[in-house]
């Protein structure tokens, strides 16, 4: 069957309380089922909503709702249970993309609005609300190839994390911006990726002290789905895995979903609904299992927040419309066939060069290096293939030595495991060099 990409928001209160909104026409409805009373309340929240909304909680409840209206002014409404209050914060020109981030009596609103000044290019705006006070500040500017990219938002604790798209020498590549409650300011830009590749669609997820981001990138004119795990620790962000989990095909909107210990990536390809699951935090993958339901009913894609501690952790999901509200592509697995993960033929795996044993090493070395290992890059790919001649990506070579070097860096020069370390990173410079001249080698 069908999916529909037109996203629905769910809500779920510190009571389990389930708050449901959809936008019909200019329309955005509430349906609210009260779990303790059992009953179910319809609303109409605004009459008069231009293309974007986004719903956010507070840990009293309350719930917020951001919008730009008809008039091309951006409204903030706040519900309890006894009323609805709305603000007009500010007029702006038309938005594409609207976020909120809460923290007690302060809240961030971030919109997306093309730049006048300038082709193919956006700026991420923020409105900053404290009661009656309203401030105004610019995030930051984005280029885009084709089409504007959402922003993803992540709030931890004092911080909100935000990852964005923007082109960097030609190329799409994901940025983080962090800012901070208590300072009041935001951190400098990093730059989290480095491939010659596209890419489009994106979500994280914060567990632990890890930083998960899977996006889909362009593969040989198809779109595969790639999961890179970082490590966190005061704004600084360490690559531990880069994987590409699905089949090159028709992959779209990949998903972030942790359940207890369980962390799931879902996707839509070709109109059916996908999954893998890892049980070590992405060190180890499932096959790929098709959920067969989406081939006989349609299906949508979820915002879910919730103040309900509950054993799952996710942002969006996938699941059935109302009034069949469920998910899908994770849990139990129930009604559902494996999918194959199509291998490289054997001409692809010319050469392996394996780097388990040398990060072994570095983790061994002495006591005096563990101020240095903090910062170190742990890279935890089994190998890193070389493809044949035909098929040969130097480009993501490179970027693994790049990150073999950041090692050997930040570690003292006079070990006897650094320099093997530097004389393999030598010999696959070597091997570089002889496929850029081509076949006439001298």
């Amino acid at each position: 069957m069908a999916f529909s990409d037109i996203l629905r928001k769910v809500v779920v209160d510190s009571y389990g309380n389930l708050y449901y909104f959809y936008k019909s026409k200019n329309n955005i409805h509430l349906i609210s089922f009260y779990k303790s009373q059992g009953n179910v309340k319809e609303d109409l929240i605004a009459d008069d909503s231009n293309k974007n909304f986004d719903v956010k909680i507070d840990s009293d409840d309350r719930l917020y709702l951001a919008y730009q209206d008809l008039n091309n002014q951006i409204i903030l409404i706040n519900k309890d249970e006894e009323k609805i209050e709305s603000k007009h914060l500010i007029d702006e020109e038309k938005i594409h993309d609207i976020k909120i981030a809460i923290n007690g009596e302060e809240i961030m609103i971030f919109y997306i609005i093309l730049d006048e000044n300038a082709s193919m290019t956006y700026k991420c705006k923020c409105i900053k609300v404290n009661n009656e006070n309203i401030e105004m500040e610019e995030v930051f500017q984005s280029n885009f190839r084709e089409i504007i990219h959402p922003i993803i938002l992540v709030e931890n604790g004092d911080e909100v994390i935000c990852s964005y798209l923007d082109l960097s020498n030609g190329y799409e590549q994901i940025f983080i911006k962090v800012y901070s409650w208590s300072k009041g300011m935001w951190n400098k830009e990093i730059k989290l990726t480095e491939s010659f590749k596209n890419k489009i669609y994106m979500d994280m997820l914060l567990k632990d002290d890890y930083v998960f981001i899977t996006y889909c990138e362009f593969i040989e004119g198809n779109l595969a789905v790639i999961l890179d795990k970082y490590q966190y620790n005061k704004g600084k962000f360490t690559l531990q895995s880069h994987e590409i989990l699905s089949n090159k095909e028709n992959c779209t909107y990949p998903t972030l979903i942790f359940t207890k210990d369980l962390l799931w990536v879902v996707w839509v390809e070709y109109n059916h609904l996908m999954s893998r699951y890892s049980t070590n935090y992405g060190n180890t993958w499932s096959d790929i299992y098709l959920w067969k339901k989406t081939r006989q009913e349609a299906f949508l894609r979820y915002e879910f927040i919730s103040n309900n501690q509950q054993e799952y952790n996710f942002n969006y999901s996938f699941g059935l419309d109302y009034p069949d509200i469920s998910f899908l592509g994770f849990g139990a697995l129930e009604n559902v066939e494996k999918v194959p993960l199509k291998q490289k033929n054997k001409a692809d795996e010319s050469i392996c060069f394996n780097l388990n044993d040398d990060m072994d090493d570095i983790n061994d070395m002495d006591n005096d290096m563990d101020n240095d290992m903090d910062d170190i890059y742990v890279e935890r790919k089994n190998h890193i293939e070389i493809l044949s001649d035909e098929e040969t990506n130097t480009v993501d070579l490179e970027y693994e030595i790049e990150s073999i070097k950041k090692v050997v860096s930040e570690i003292s020069k006079d070990n006897n495991k650094i320099n093997a370390l530097e004389e393999r990173i030598s010999r696959i410079e070597e091997y570089l060099r002889k496929k850029r001249r081509g076949p006439f080698r001298f």
